[in-house]
């Protein structure tokens, strides 16, 4: 079963119950979770020069609040509304989930009732960093979404047979439906199950190390996340022939 996290400032229990049912009628179930950035914990008090205060989306208590939530919950994806009811966008809130490591190898989308727009928009940006190749590595590294097949149009909810621009709902499932989930988020997102526990096994290295920390440790590019992989996955093979036998 697959499972896909909704992150948007209003309330989308219609879209995840319409997401829900359409899977399932076709034998191919997902399970949604929604998430609210601009909830009470998700925001701090900014003192503006009049001396009122407004409260803003804080990427620290979103981040604290997503770990708190959904830590230790399998996802297969991850779909953020662009248009946030905060200066701070979509993009911006993943750019930063991502940064820290939080579920940094799932896949998001993302979807805006101004997706076109969006796309034009991020399509300049491109164009003006095309002459700088640093610019431009740190740009495609931090705007991934920029590929317009992961920014959706919000569309409407009918069913995609009635409905040309389709809902996001239905983009969704059809995402969900081809992607795979790499191997190493499958292991990050099970090792996240028991954050507390200690890896107690025969690897030297990662002897004693809370399996929280292994399941960041898996999802960085370097040597040392690697070696833990090809350890891991050497003792499993390993595991299995002795099983035969």
């Amino acid at each position: 079963m697959k499972s896909c996290l909704i992150i948007d400032d209003n309330n989308q229990e219609d879209e995840k119950l319409i997401l829900e049912k359409y899977s399932k009628e076709r034998q191919f179930p997902i399970t949604c979770h929604t998430f609210n950035p601009t909830k009470r914990e998700c925001l701090r008090e900014d003192k503006l020069a009049n001396g009122t205060v407004e409260y803003v989306i804080d990427e620290q208590l979103v981040l604290d609040e997503l770990r708190k939530d959904y830590g230790n919950e399998k996802l297969d994806l991850i779909a953020i509304d662009y248009n946030l009811s905060d200066p701070k966008t979509g993009l911006e809130i993943i750019r930063f989930l991502k940064e820290k490591n939080w579920k940094r190898k799932v896949p998001y989308v993302i979807y805006s009732g101004e997706a076109d727009k969006i796309k034009e928009k991020l399509q300049v940006s491109i164009q003006q960093v095309m002459s700088d190749p640093d610019q431009l590595k740190d740009f495609i590294e931090n705007y991934i979404a920029t590929n317009p097949n992961k920014i959706y149009n919000r569309g409407k909810n009918e069913a995609p047979e009635d409905d040309a621009n389709h809902s996001y709902i239905y983009n969704l499932y059809n995402y969900l439906k081809v992607i795979k989930t790499p191997l190493e988020s499958k292991l990050s997102q099970k090792l996240e199950q028991h954050p507390d526990d200690t890896f107690d096994n025969i690897f030297p290295d990662f002897h004693g190390t809370k399996l929280k920390i292994l399941a960041d440790l898996v999802l960085e590019n370097s040597e040392r996340a690697d070696r833990f992989e090809d350890e891991f996955i050497d003792r499993c093979v390993d595991h299995f022939i002795y099983l035969k036998y």
